[in-house]
């Protein structure tokens, strides 16, 4: 009993059904998981996870991953620049005439864990916190499966499968979803807290996990979750056959869970529902043209939905299934596990779920998808297949120990047939241990399949930023003095053929401080679609095509010139729209000017190129752009918005001659007077959430800023609330007296100072229910 295997024996299997003393299925068992076993799983799970990002993550390969360059990488360096610098970016002047930032909330500016931005380089911290949430995602899967019974060698082989498994590790690639998705275990492990009589943690677990979900910038993740907890809680509290008061009771407290998180996480959620108001975005259940890829192709029959989603999901590393075959092969024993098998029900149920909602409407199953709340308002409903990795990677864990239990089982049998053959008839009662001798060693040989197959399968073969001599990284770390010509300038650029040609990302633009009229953003207002969509296509919503010949409906704030569809003349003729938003420069690559799409328009649009000898990039000059600043004498109603749109393209049209402002049907036009003499409008302090001007006018005009009209700004004519139109459909506009009169603009938005508040009173509330989870711990037996 005292050697040396039979110590590391108890260690590998303490907690496991019929092998340890655990209670099992997630029944009120220990108090928590032996320390030793968590913490010994932890260390393992790290250095498996470091070897990993060596072996699998860290490649080298020809290609890039589009959003962790061109998105995440500059939006991170940018906005934790300025926090630095004290200055707290709520509002983006530098990207489509301005945008707000809270609200688009992928970058996860309150997201407390993004603190490593402001002390670590950009690459370094991206690098550190795609680590620490794969261990977050790990560790809080093993302690969730030790707390449901498992032995401490299962628990980590369902944390090993879910950090290197599917598409948890692919979501490296996209930070907002990775960190969204790895507070899943923590909400499940609140699950069995509502179920063992200890409903104030549980409740305090789902608050957490909820709102730290949130606050990382990807709500379709923290919706599916909070789903998959409320699935999970029902089928354990069904399966065990409790009352209907206790299941009301459970669910009631779930809810209040989740409502706490979305409290804490209010900050930003206000925001964006401020956003999602006048955004691009539509509201409620999306159209199938939207919701899934392609606009629907690929999900005839089941057969065919499920080899598309299995092409189209990222997954990592390259092996079977993405999930690995030791792995494939464990589940089904999982079913058999009988002390466990409330819980392999559970997962099994919730994973079957979330992989027939995967396949969208080729199974009627969709049909509940699309009409539960908030779902039909996310696309790509494969993107839930991070719970089915997880239910995965836990079953796995369960049918290793059923596999454990048998070996036992059938050890015991051997050794009782072995005993009575020698003549003795009794059963030696070293027959056990011994058993969980074995056992330890298939234990140990599988983990060790399990690592092999997946450091010896094809690893990453894209490249991520996390690497500062990555040549895809020059653009934002070299200093370009063809663009400092246009740093802090008035006027804008206009960053033609970028998107799509890997030279720069469109983000650029805040980096330099250079104000644009692109973006590369999913989260863009209704009126910069409507705007910049007519100039490309003529009309108020995308037109452009994709390689495969199908029409994509979303802006996403940049154009590429040669997409199928566009017309570089018929952009050309509309250039009026650029001019109007005062977009003097336009930026493209050498390569891009090679093309003849964008010679053609640049020739068209009657440009000027300056000879500022960079061998990378050129600019020109639109002579005829109008300023960021200027007074009007003469406005009218604006139109439906395709007509008013015509107008403004028009060649000939001068807004300051005439404008068109957005009027209720109580209000009337301004009382305006035409000019006698001379008159100036001047930009003296332009910051991230505040720009004043001075005005010097002849008569009573109305002074309109070429910046993005959007709640949550406030202008003052010398200290005095003055109201701001809706001017020219874009760009603001507000009623100045004859004289000389300061004008300021200030970004102050309500739904911020609202959500902070709110923030504020469901984080003292989450610590309040903490700490008196531990008096509830004191009173509530094992």
């Amino acid at each position: 009993m005292g050697s040396r295997s039979e110590r590391l024996a108890g260690r590998l299997l303490e907690g496991a059904p019929s092998l340890g003393e655990a209670g099992a299925g997630g029944t009120p068992g220990p108090e928590g998981p032996a320390l030793r076993g968590l913490v010994t799983g932890v260390l393992l799970l790290a250095l498996a996870l470091i070897a990993f990002f060596m072996v699998s993550v860290k490649g080298s390969g020809p290609e890039k991953f589009l959003d962790a360059f061109e998105f995440y990488y500059p939006s991170y360096k940018w906005l934790y620049a300025e926090l630095a610098a004290g200055r707290l970016p709520l509002w983006n002047p530098y990207q489509l005439c301005g945008i707000p930032t809270v609200g688009t909330l992928q970058p996860g500016l309150f997201y407390p864990p993004h603190l490593f931005y402001l002390f670590l380089p950009t690459h370094v911290a991206m690098e550190a916190l795609g680590f620490l949430h794969l261990m977050l995602i790990g560790a809080t899967t093993l302690y969730f499966g030790l707390r449901c019974g498992l032995s401490p060698v299962a628990g980590f082989l369902a944390a090993l499968l879910v950090t290197t498994r599917g598409a948890l590790p692919a979501h490296l690639s996209n930070p907002s979803m990775l960190e969204s998705a790895a507070w899943l275990a923590v909400g499940f492990i609140g699950v069995l807290d509502l179920t063992q009589r200890r409903p104030l943690r549980g409740v305090a677990l789902l608050g957490l996990a909820t709102g730290m979900s949130l606050l990382a910038g990807f709500p379709q993740f923290s919706v599916y979750a909070a789903y998959a907890w409320g699935f999970f809680l029902v089928v354990l509290l069904v399966a065990r056959r409790s009352s209907l008061s206790k299941l009301f009771g459970a669910g009631a407290a779930l809810l209040v869970g989740v409502g706490l998180g979305a409290l804490v996480a209010a900050v930003v959620l206000l925001p964006a529902l401020e956003l999602t108001d006048v955004g691009a975005r539509e509201r409620g259940i999306l159209p199938l043209r939207l919701m899934l890829a392609l606009g629907g192709i690929g999900f005839e029959k089941p057969l065919e939905a499920l080899e598309f989603v299995l092409s189209v999901r990222p997954a990592l590393p390259d092996v079977a299934f993405t999930f690995g075959w030791v792995g494939v092969l464990l589940v089904p024993v999982a079913l058999a596990a009988r002390p466990l098998r409330p819980l392999a029900v559970a997962l099994a149920l919730l994973g079957l779920l979330t992989i027939g909602f995967a396949l969208g409407p080729a199974t009627p199953l969709f049909d509940l998808y699309r009409v539960l709340p908030e779902l039909g308002s996310f696309r790509n409903p494969w993107r839930v297949l991070f719970i089915t990795d997880f239910c995965f990677a836990v079953a796995a864990g369960i049918g290793l120990d059923g596999l454990l239990r048998l070996v036992v089982g059938l050890w015991g049998r051997f050794k009782g047939m072995s005993d009575r053959s020698g003549g003795t008839g009794i059963r030696s009662p070293q027959g056990a241990t011994s058993g969980k001798g074995v056992a330890s060693v298939v234990a140990l040989f599988i983990v060790f399949l399990a690592l092999g197959e997946i450091f010896l399968a094809e690893g990453n073969r894209e490249l991520l930023p996390y690497d500062s001599r990555s040549p895809l990284l020059e653009p934002y770390l070299e200093q370009r003095p063809i663009l400092d010509v246009l740093v802090d300038s008035e006027d804008r650029a206009f960053t033609l053929f970028l998107g799509r040609m890997g030279d720069v990302s469109e983000k650029l633009s805040s980096l330099y401080r250079i104000r644009s009229v692109s973006d590369y953003e999913i989260m863009t207002l209704k009126r910069q679609q409507e705007y910049f969509s007519y100039l490309f296509w003529g009309k108020t919503s995308p037109g452009s095509l994709n390689r495969e010949g199908h029409s994509q409906k979303i802006f996403y704030g940049y154009v590429n010139l040669l997409d199928p569809g566009i017309e570089p003349e018929a952009v050309a003729s509309r250039n009026r729209l650029l001019e109007i938003a005062a977009a003097r420069y336009v930026v493209t690559s050498r390569s891009g000017f090679s093309m003849p799409p964008v010679k053609t328009y640049l020739q068209e649009a009657g440009l000027q190129r300056l000879n500022l000898g960079d061998p990378m990039m050129m600019v020109f000059e639109n002579s005829r752009s109008l300023p960021r600043a200027y007074v009007t004498h003469r406005v009218r109603p604006a139109p439906e918005v395709e007509v008013l749109l015509k107008k403004l393209a028009d060649r000939d049209f001068d807004p300051r001659e005439e404008s068109y402002l957005e009027i209720d049907v109580e209000s009337a036009l301004p009382d305006l007077a035409p000019a006698q003499g001379e008159e100036s409008v001047s930009i003296v302090s332009d910051t991230l959430d505040e720009v004043v001007l001075q005005v010097d006018l002849d008569a009573p005009g109305v002074v309109i800023l070429s910046d993005s009209y959007y709640p949550g700004w406030r202008a003052t004519v010398d200290g005095t609330p003055a109201r701001i139109y809706a001017a020219n459909h874009l760009f603001r506009g507000v009623e100045v007296g004859a004289g000389v009169h300061e004008v300021r603009f200030s970004y102050e938005p309500f739904s911020v100072r609202m959500g902070a508040g709110l923030s504020l009173v469901g984080v003292i509330s989450l610590v309040a229910l903490f700490i008196a989870s531990r008096r509830e711990a004191g009173r509530t037996s094992p």
